[in-house]
Protein backbone atom coordinates (compact mmCIF):
# COMPACT_ATOMS: atom_id res chain seq x y z
CA UNK A 1 0.00 0.00 0.00
CA UNK A 2 2.82 2.43 0.77
CA UNK A 3 4.46 1.77 -2.61
CA UNK A 4 1.12 2.40 -4.35
CA UNK A 5 0.63 5.58 -2.36
CA UNK A 6 4.18 6.74 -3.19
CA UNK A 7 3.58 6.09 -6.88
CA UNK A 8 0.37 8.12 -6.78
CA UNK A 9 2.21 11.01 -5.12
CA UNK A 10 4.91 10.86 -7.80
CA UNK A 11 2.24 10.62 -10.53
CA UNK A 12 0.43 13.65 -9.20
CA UNK A 13 3.65 15.61 -8.80
CA UNK A 14 4.76 14.78 -12.37
CA UNK A 15 1.29 15.73 -13.61
CA UNK A 16 1.56 19.05 -11.77
CA UNK A 17 5.00 19.87 -13.15
CA UNK A 18 4.06 18.78 -16.67
CA UNK A 19 0.90 20.90 -16.52
CA UNK A 20 2.88 23.93 -15.38
CA UNK A 21 5.61 23.51 -17.99
CA UNK A 22 3.43 22.32 -20.90
CA UNK A 23 -0.15 23.49 -20.27
CA UNK A 24 -1.36 22.48 -23.76
CA UNK A 25 -0.36 18.81 -23.32
CA UNK A 26 -2.41 17.94 -20.17
CA UNK A 27 -6.19 18.25 -20.08
CA UNK A 28 -7.96 19.71 -17.06
CA UNK A 29 -9.98 16.49 -16.64
CA UNK A 30 -6.81 14.44 -16.37
CA UNK A 31 -5.38 16.90 -13.84
CA UNK A 32 -8.55 16.80 -11.72
CA UNK A 33 -8.63 13.00 -11.85
CA UNK A 34 -5.00 12.84 -10.71
CA UNK A 35 -5.72 15.18 -7.79
CA UNK A 36 -8.84 13.29 -6.74
CA UNK A 37 -6.98 9.94 -6.81
CA UNK A 38 -4.31 11.42 -4.57
CA UNK A 39 -6.84 12.89 -2.14
CA UNK A 40 -8.85 9.66 -1.94
CA UNK A 41 -5.84 7.47 -1.20
CA UNK A 42 -4.44 10.06 1.22
CA UNK A 43 -7.68 9.99 3.17
CA UNK A 44 -7.57 6.18 3.38
CA UNK A 45 -3.92 6.09 4.51
CA UNK A 46 -4.44 8.85 7.10
CA UNK A 47 -7.49 7.08 8.53
CA UNK A 48 -5.53 3.82 8.71
CA UNK A 49 -2.59 5.51 10.47
CA UNK A 50 -4.99 7.32 12.82
CA UNK A 51 -6.68 4.06 13.79
CA UNK A 52 -3.26 2.49 14.31
CA UNK A 53 -2.30 5.34 16.65
CA UNK A 54 -5.52 4.85 18.60
CA UNK A 55 -4.82 1.11 18.97
CA UNK A 56 -1.26 1.78 20.13
CA UNK A 57 -2.48 4.36 22.67
CA UNK A 58 -5.29 2.08 23.85
CA UNK A 59 -2.85 -0.22 25.67
CA UNK A 60 -1.09 2.75 27.28
CA UNK A 61 -4.41 4.03 28.62
CA UNK A 62 -5.09 0.62 30.13
CA UNK A 63 -1.68 0.59 31.81
CA UNK A 64 -2.38 4.05 33.24
CA UNK A 65 -5.69 2.86 34.65
CA UNK A 66 -4.08 -0.29 36.10
CA UNK A 67 -1.44 1.92 37.72
CA UNK A 68 -4.22 4.00 39.29
CA UNK A 69 -5.81 0.81 40.67
CA UNK A 70 -2.45 -0.37 42.03
CA UNK A 71 -1.95 2.92 43.87
CA UNK A 72 -5.45 2.73 45.28
CA UNK A 73 -4.94 -0.85 46.50
CA UNK A 74 -1.57 -0.02 48.07
CA UNK A 75 -2.98 2.99 49.92
CA UNK A 76 -6.01 1.01 51.13
CA UNK A 77 -3.69 -1.77 52.36
CA UNK A 78 -1.66 0.80 54.29
CA UNK A 79 -4.67 2.12 56.21
CA UNK A 80 -6.68 -1.07 56.75
CA UNK A 81 -6.65 -2.56 60.25
CA UNK A 82 -7.25 -6.20 59.38
CA UNK A 83 -4.17 -8.14 58.39
CA UNK A 84 -5.99 -10.54 56.03
CA UNK A 85 -7.58 -7.67 54.10
CA UNK A 86 -4.23 -5.85 53.83
CA UNK A 87 -2.57 -9.03 52.53
CA UNK A 88 -5.34 -9.49 49.94
CA UNK A 89 -4.98 -5.86 48.77
CA UNK A 90 -1.19 -6.15 48.52
CA UNK A 91 -1.48 -9.41 46.58
CA UNK A 92 -3.97 -7.74 44.21
CA UNK A 93 -1.59 -4.81 43.80
CA UNK A 94 1.22 -7.23 42.92
CA UNK A 95 -0.95 -9.02 40.32
CA UNK A 96 -1.93 -5.68 38.77
CA UNK A 97 1.75 -4.76 38.60
CA UNK A 98 2.52 -7.97 36.72
CA UNK A 99 -0.37 -7.37 34.32
CA UNK A 100 0.79 -3.81 33.54
CA UNK A 101 4.36 -5.01 32.95
CA UNK A 102 3.15 -7.69 30.54
CA UNK A 103 1.04 -5.17 28.62
CA UNK A 104 3.96 -2.73 28.33
CA UNK A 105 6.36 -5.43 27.17
CA UNK A 106 3.87 -6.53 24.52
CA UNK A 107 3.26 -2.97 23.31
CA UNK A 108 6.96 -2.15 23.14
CA UNK A 109 7.96 -5.39 21.44
CA UNK A 110 5.20 -5.43 18.82
CA UNK A 111 3.54 -2.04 18.21
CA UNK A 112 0.83 -1.88 15.58
CA UNK A 113 2.23 -0.85 12.22
CA UNK A 114 0.58 0.22 9.00
CA UNK A 115 2.55 -1.34 6.13
CA UNK A 116 6.09 -0.82 7.45
CA UNK A 117 5.35 2.46 9.26
CA UNK A 118 4.77 2.56 12.98
CA UNK A 119 1.54 4.44 13.56
CA UNK A 120 2.72 7.72 15.11
CA UNK A 121 1.60 11.33 14.85
CA UNK A 122 4.95 12.37 13.37
CA UNK A 123 4.51 10.06 10.41
CA UNK A 124 0.95 11.21 9.84
CA UNK A 125 2.02 14.87 9.84
CA UNK A 126 4.95 14.14 7.50
CA UNK A 127 2.62 12.32 5.13
CA UNK A 128 0.14 15.20 5.18
CA UNK A 129 2.93 17.72 4.57
CA UNK A 130 4.07 15.86 1.45
CA UNK A 131 0.49 15.66 0.18
CA UNK A 132 -0.08 19.38 0.78
CA UNK A 133 3.02 20.23 -1.28
CA UNK A 134 1.83 18.00 -4.11
CA UNK A 135 -1.69 19.45 -4.01
CA UNK A 136 -0.22 22.96 -4.06
CA UNK A 137 1.59 22.04 -7.27
CA UNK A 138 -1.68 20.58 -8.62
CA UNK A 139 -3.58 23.79 -7.90
CA UNK A 140 -0.87 25.87 -9.56
CA UNK A 141 -1.04 23.61 -12.61
CA UNK A 142 -4.84 23.88 -12.76
CA UNK A 143 -4.56 27.67 -12.54
CA UNK A 144 -2.18 27.60 -15.49
CA UNK A 145 -4.50 25.31 -17.48
CA UNK A 146 -7.49 27.52 -16.81
CA UNK A 147 -5.51 30.72 -17.45
CA UNK A 148 -6.10 32.12 -13.97
CA UNK A 149 -3.40 34.47 -12.67
CA UNK A 150 -2.41 33.93 -9.04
Amino acid sequence: RIVTFSLLIVDSLVHGRASALYPDMISIGSKIASTLRLLTLTFAVVVELGLGMMVNNFALRHVAYISKLRTSNASMAAITRRESEADELLRTEHLLDIASQEIMIDVQSAPLTVAFLKAEIGRVSLLLSVVVVVIYEDVKAMQALLGIDA
